[in-house]
């Protein structure tokens, strides 16, 4: 989709991140770009992909996707696509249990039901789609994450559920699935279970895109900042024990256009050469 995503990103369009966690932290400006960017690549690639919206309706997707010359319904119906409404679901369990108890008490047991309920959607829905191909090459997306406590949960309970996840798309390095969720940070609220969230996800993830809007404020030419941040496991052991942690991180800056997104090295925009 966005050629210049694919060099700066160094990943592979034909083949998915191998046995990877990626968190998409957006900041002050939408990130969600990124999202469609590796729905688009991947669906090219004809890769299993398994999208839970939590914020945004599948036809919102589907819209994105028919503007950048792809169509989810044609990989929707080739069997090697998912899409999980989320929201609906949660919907649907906080139905069921007030037929039988007060709303009290459905709210102290959301986290556990609906997270349970929700894991398992998409147990099935990767099986599913893992009798189309290869049972270990899926890509599974969440967008976006923050809406889980917005609606109550706990973040221990998002946290335990993402760990779950984890280990069901990508139970060691070596695997071929890859787990790629979004988060919504506004540095303006001071919110300590969100907070918590974000440092945890960055913490035990494989790449980190930090998609922020410009210090400076509102530009017409530069519509935001790119971060990304690389963290692997080095082969020396640290002297605690721990395998120590070996971080990259490089930063751009970025344009949005209709069909395509153009990144330039921080004050090499042309706008201000």
């Amino acid at each position: 989709m966005f050629p210049e995503i694919n060099n700066f990103l160094d990943i592979n369009p034909s083949s998915l991140p191998n046995g990877k966690c990626i968190v998409v932290k957006q900041c002050g400006t939408d990130g969600s770009f990124l999202l469609h960017h590796l729905l688009s690549l991947y669906g090219h690639g004809n890769c299993n992909a398994c999208l839970v919206g939590v914020a945004q309706t599948f036809n919102h997707y589907k819209s994105v996707s028919d503007k950048v010359g792809a169509s989810l319904n044609k990989w929707k119906e080739s069997g090697k696509f998912a899409f999980i409404d989320a929201l609906k679901e949660i919907g649907q369990i906080t139905i069921e249990s007030t037929s039988d108890t007060s709303i009290g008490d459905v709210v102290d047991t959301l986290d556990v039901s609906y997270l349970k309920r929700l894991y398992f959607v998409i147990k099935s829905a990767i099986q599913q789609l893992s009798k189309q191909g290869d049972a270990s090459t899926v890509l599974v997306m969440i967008d976006d994450l923050t809406m889980l406590l917005h609606v109550g949960i706990p973040v221990l309970s998002v946290i335990h559920f993402v760990q779950y996840l984890r280990q069901l798309v990508c139970p060691t390095h070596n695997s071929s699935g890859c787990l790629t969720v979004l988060v919504h940070q506004d540095l303006a609220v001071d919110d300590d279970d969100l907070n918590i969230l974000v440092r945890q996800l960055c913490h035990s993830s494989d790449m980190i895109l930090h998609v922020s809007g410009l210090e400076s404020g509102f530009c017409r030419d530069v519509h935001g900042k790119l971060t990304v941040t690389w963290r692997e496991s080095a082969e020396k052991e640290h002297p605690s024990g721990w395998n120590k942690q070996q971080e990259k991180t490089m930063e751009m800056q970025f344009k949005i256009m209709d069909k395509n997104v153009c990144l330039f090295a921080p004050g090499t925009s042309a706008a201000v050469l």
